[in-house]
């Protein structure tokens, strides 16, 4: 029997961002001797970088890229086109490699409904089973897009019709692909309650945080507690690491730098750096002379990171992005520095508070003097933020670990 990865993004750790999908690979052929067969959106560079990686395991797999089609995040047309798009490369590489027809177990996540509602329904007639990682809830999600252009829009009656329509079949549709997983994995509590509800209490998803990689834990062990000169108010550099967009709000940032920028006179080498390539990234760090941005490889970014004082979370108030717990708080505590959440509250925000290793202010809702004194106010717990980090980083129970579905995923069972 093989295994079916299906990723809708395949990270590698040569970029900055969250590596998810490269360690569940990683930890699935690390601990199992079966082989599988990789499906991702991949180009020639990309494809021989993942070949590179796991090179010790080139019997083991098989990869088929497939062409990604860019979307613009902000456009719900664009979006819908991407994923339809995808779905229609994947559904050919299945007939194609006749991979319906092996005795097999699906890891896909969520992003396609179309495919996993396709994967669902011919599971009824296949021998296959499928496992669903559940990394945003992405109809919701889509539903809340809506409702945020409708606001934005002069057609808002049109918006409103198209989600009075469609959203019933769209829940309807995600709730079967639910039901009928062999197993359903989610990347943040904040899920585990919907997604119960939605299958009437039947289905109890499995919590695999995104913790600290164990693959890079030891990059920063030594270095975590070293940075001594830019505790202080006056000497606070931030950093920034991930996507901006309708998740991680990059209003938010703008308004942070617009503020510290008010107050730059107060500060010495005032500095926020954006590890990342989009077109946020960029904008805000041509609107700001102590903005810069940077796109360099996950284990680059760690340890440049230790050289800032602060790492900066901006979340989203809509309901579902405010109940995910991103890559970056784990970016954040595995390069020793305390987090400021700089949007409205949510999971990831209750997260920090709860572990004392930052604090949340709603930039948006409070005046910029206020800010700076919350701020001054929050330079004295730094040193008791940088010691509850050390204690997480050195906990086995925040180490990311995917053994448990890589012994799911090789079971028959």
């Amino acid at each position: 029997m093989e295994v079916i990865f299906i990723f809708h993004s395949l990270t590698l750790p040569s970029s900055p961002y969250g590596l998810r999908s490269h360690d569940i690979l990683y930890s699935f052929l690390k601990k199992t001797k079966k082989k599988c067969t990789v499906i991702a959106p991949l180009n020639i560079s990309q494809k021989k970088e993942l070949e590179f990686y796991f090179r010790k395991f080139k019997n083991r797999i098989l990869i088929l890229p497939i062409k990604e089609l860019n979307h613009k995040k902000n456009l719900v047309a664009s979006r819908i086109i991407s994923i339809l798009f995808f779905t229609t490369k994947i559904i050919k590489i299945f007939y194609k490699e006749n991979l319906l027809k092996k005795e097999t177990n699906i890891y896909l996540t969520n992003y396609s409904l179309p495919l996993t509602l396709f994967i669902t329904i011919l599971s009824f007639f296949y021998r296959y089973k499928y496992f669903l990682d559940v990394r945003d809830l992405f109809v919701d999600g889509f539903i809340t897009n809506l409702v945020i252009k409708s606001k934005k829009s002069k057609n808002s009656i049109f918006y409103f019709l198209i989600i009075f329509f469609i959203s019933p079949f769209l829940i309807f549709s995600e709730t079967l692909t639910l039901f009928f997983a062999k197993k359903i994995m989610v990347t943040s509590t904040g899920y585990i309650k919907p997604i119960k509800i939605r299958t009437f209490f039947i289905k109890k998803p499995l919590y695999l945080p995104i913790g600290i990689s164990g693959i890079n834990k030891k990059l920063n062990k030594s270095k975590i507690n070293t940075i001594e000169n830019n505790t202080g108010f006056n000497k606070a550099t931030f950093a920034y690491c991930g996507f901006l967009d309708n998740v991680f709000d990059a209003n938010s940032i703008d308004i942070f730098a617009k503020f510290l920028g008010n107050n730059k006179k107060r500060f010495e080498g005032l500095s926020i750096k954006l590890f990342g390539n989009s077109k946020a990234h960029y904008s805000l760090s041509k609107k700001y002379s102590f903005v810069s941005n940077s796109y360099i490889s996950k284990k680059s970014m760690l340890i440049e990171m230790n050289n800032f004082s602060w790492g900066i979370y901006p979340s989203s108030s809509y309901y579902p992005f405010n109940t995910i717990l991103g890559n970056k708080i784990f970016d954040y505590i595995q390069s020793g520095i305390p987090i400021i959440s700089i949007g409205a509250r949510c999971n990831a925000s209750e997260f920090i508070e709860k572990n004392l290793i930052g604090f949340h202010i709603d930039i948006k809702k409070e005046s910029e003097k206020n800010f700076i004194k919350i701020f001054k106010n929050e330079i004295k717990n730094y040193e008791r933020y940088k010691i509850n980090i050390l204690k997480i980083s050195n906990s086995k129970e925040f180490i990311r670990n995917y053994e448990k579905l890589a012994i799911l995923l090789e079971n028959k069972n």
